[in-house]
């Protein structure tokens, strides 16, 4: 029975679930990293489809409030160390609005619920395409000519995030993916997890 409190194996769980999520969108980063439009505008929505089957399981698995921000600022803390400071508060803010939609009890044995957390979660990691633009220009610029990005490369990401056809297609493509990540991984996990007896 899910009486709402942590334990160790729920700790464990949430950290490892969480650490491969993050894995996995470094890994798909680092595959479109060569192509910019596929870097720019796909990559997230790539990221949000993977991790949003990850993310069910992690819900499914350890079904307690908080597993949701603690993943969220975790992802935080790796872009802190990267040296994009301003996402580390970001991404907690990410998480304590994906802990709102799954705040009532048993939120998270609700498959809905959990797809639509799911769903904000993912178009919201956008926000380290947007955020550089909207309020913290100066401090990414530093840091891509800093990390010896080309000015092509950043010509490129201004003109996909400020021209209203692309942010459009971003901010759509993002939402889609992300819930249907959701929604796979809620098949996955009736289908194979809990006939295993493994959740």
């Amino acid at each position: 029975m899910n009486d709402g409190r942590w334990t160790i194996r729920d700790v464990i769980s949430t950290v490892l679930i969480s650490m491969l999520m993050i894995v996995i969108q470094i890994a798909i980063n680092l595959v479109c990293m060569p192509n910019d439009f596929v870097s720019m505008v796909l990559s997230t929505s790539f990221s949000a489809f993977a991790c949003g089957v990850v993310y069910v399981l992690l819900a499914t698995r350890v079904g307690k409030h908080g597993c949701t921000l603690v993943y969220a600022t975790m992802v935080g803390i790796v872009y802190l160390i990267s040296g994009n400071w301003y996402l580390a508060p970001w991404f907690i803010l990410v998480g304590v609005i994906s802990e709102l939609i799954l705040i009532k009890k048993d939120a998270y044995q609700d498959a809905r619920k959990v797809i639509a957390s799911w769903s904000v979660n993912g178009l919201l990691h956008q926000g380290t395409n947007f955020l550089p633009i909207l309020f913290f220009w100066d401090t990414y610029y530093a840091f891509a000519m800093k990390s010896g990005m080309e000015q092509s490369y950043v010509d490129a990401y201004l003109h996909y995030y400020t021209d209203p056809f692309w942010i459009t297609f971003i901010v759509l493509f993002t939402l889609v993916l992300a819930f249907l990540g959701a929604v796979v991984g809620t098949r996955l996990v009736r289908a194979h997890f809990k006939k295993a007896g493994v959740l």
